[in-house]
């Protein structure tokens, strides 16, 4: 056995087989080592070739979301465009704020609210503009958990709330009028 063995005091009471394993052990280092650093390094190489998803995309991915049906009338807004905001907003102080709001308010101060809660966290924000009579595209939020409230504020020339507000997931439809917009859920559309 090596003089090395002999030095180390916690080699000193060992039973021969576990000497051996030990022996085999600092024969092995070297390999065991290259092992574990080669693992390592191709992880990393493999994750960018196989391209897969960070955890926020993962996340995403995984997200139940909603999806609002819209339709334009040519009389949408006196036949000129309208600003629609569609949000979905996760923390409760900021949509008890937004019950209280109406679509006027919330154009004034949404700069302000956009830089007081981070995106994705507490709010998700769709901003779109509509020309009368266009056909467009259905919108989709995420709804990430149970306390997820549902907002839609529409920039109308006319006064009035312009807004919609849900608690409920489900797929909506929504038409833009001429003074203000109506919205159905999906499936009572359907059953008519």
């Amino acid at each position: 056995m090596p003089k090395i063995f002999n030095e180390l005091l916690f080699f000193k009471d060992l039973n021969p087989m576990s000497i051996k394993i030990k022996k085999i052990f600092f024969r092995l280092k070297f390999p065991i080592i290259l092992g574990i650093l080669w693992l390592s390094c191709t992880g990393c190489a493999m994750q960018s070739f196989l391209k897969l998803p960070l955890a926020n995309q993962l996340r995403t991915n995984l997200t139940r979301k909603i999806q609002i049906n819209i339709l334009l009338t040519h009389e949408t807004n006196f036949q000129t465009a309208v600003a629609v905001d569609f949000l979905t907003v996760h923390d409760k102080e900021l949509a008890k704020l937004l019950m209280a709001t109406n679509a006027k308010q919330w154009f004034a101060m949404k700069n302000q609210i956009k830089n007081d809660f981070v995106s994705g966290a507490a709010i998700d924000l769709e901003e779109r503009e509509y020309a009368a009579g266009s056909v467009v595209p259905p919108v989709e939020l995420p709804w990430r958990n149970r306390n997820t409230v549902l907002f839609i504020f529409a920039d109308y020339y006319v006064p009035g709330l312009h807004r919609y507000r849900s608690t409920k997931r489900e797929e909506l439809q929504i038409t833009f009028n001429e003074k203000d917009f109506t919205v159905k859920p999906k499936n009572e559309i359907e059953n008519q």
